[in-house]
């Protein structure tokens, strides 16, 4: 397991370079800001033409878009202006600049639970994601803990995914950081994590174990389920193996919603899974989150 400080980009200073926050409607909105991309060349990307590396690997932006930006100069390979038929080297990094437009979060509150000079403990809000990535920067929970609470630099050796609330340790040496992820690696430490949807869990242990395939980027259930006697679901086809076991917890009537306690090695499989089964005594939706529409 690979230890990662996230660090910003070379041309943001941290002191400086701070664009306003507007809390709005209960969303937190980044006002647009200039800022650099920076990836290192893989060893996939070697001997591509630069244009086919952009339009293949960042797929958010159009090929279009993509050639009028190395057009531009707004793409650089290695620190000079490229054209799209430069072939990329071996080694070296591309710089994108460009106007980002943050996604808006959640304006839930980062509730620090425990801080000390080693470790900072979270608890996480949904919708909220741990680090930089994509189209969010500002608003992960990374910079907000550095930008709100002066938390910074940070370790991340584990998270949670972004629709996914809950507490975080997040070491802030390397020393603590080592002896966190040994302790992952060798699974001295267990996860916990729970489930609400519409309707009624069963109050016996359930579980579900549909395979998982790609389309894309994006983690799909087979289409082909068949519930069993056992309340097991097997898909026809090919797909990677997953199994996620519900057991029921508590249900409220008032607003026909039941909390589970959910066992998953990834957490994107638990309403994935959820929405593929449907078997005797249990009878419940769990509509995907606006992120996985």
């Amino acid at each position: 397991m690979q230890i990662r400080q996230r660090l910003l980009h070379p041309d943001e200073d941290w002191e400086n370079h701070r664009p306003e926050i507007e809390i709005r409607n209960g969303l937190r909105w980044v006002r647009p800001y200039e800022t650099t991309m920076l990836a290192h060349v893989k060893a996939a990307w070697s001997g591509r033409p630069l244009l086919d590396v952009l339009s293949s690997n960042y797929d958010r932006f159009p090929p279009e878009y993509w050639r009028e930006a190395v057009q531009d100069g707004r793409i650089t390979l290695n620190g000079a202006k490229a054209d799209q038929d430069t072939v990329v080297p071996a080694s070296g990094h591309i710089c994108h600049r460009l106007h980002m437009h943050e996604s808006p979060i959640a304006a839930d509150p980062i509730d620090i639970l425990h801080a000390s000079d080693h470790l900072v403990v979270v608890n996480k809000p949904a919708g909220v994601p741990m680090h930089p990535v994509a189209m969010y920067r500002h608003n992960t929970l990374e910079w907000i803990l550095a930008r709100e609470h002066q938390i910074r630099p940070v370790f991340m050796v584990s998270r949670l995914d972004m629709p996914t609330s809950g507490l975080v340790v997040i070491p802030r040496t390397p020393e603590m950081a080592r002896t966190l992820r040994d302790q992952l690696t060798a699974h001295r430490v267990t996860k916990k994590y729970y489930a609400r949807v519409v309707g009624r869990f069963p109050t016996e242990a359930q579980e579900c174990s549909v395979p998982l395939q790609y389309e894309g980027k994006r983690r799909t259930t087979q289409t082909s389920c068949t519930p069993k006697m056992s309340n097991n679901v097997q898909a026809s086809g090919e797909g990677k193996s997953a199994q996620t076991r519900f057991v029921g917890l508590s249900y409220d009537s008032t607003t026909d919603t039941s909390l589970g306690g959910v066992r998953a090695r990834k957490v994107p499989r638990v309403w994935l899974h959820a929405i593929a089964y449907t078997g005797p005594d249990w009878h419940f939706e769990c509509p995907p989150p606006p992120w996985a529409q």
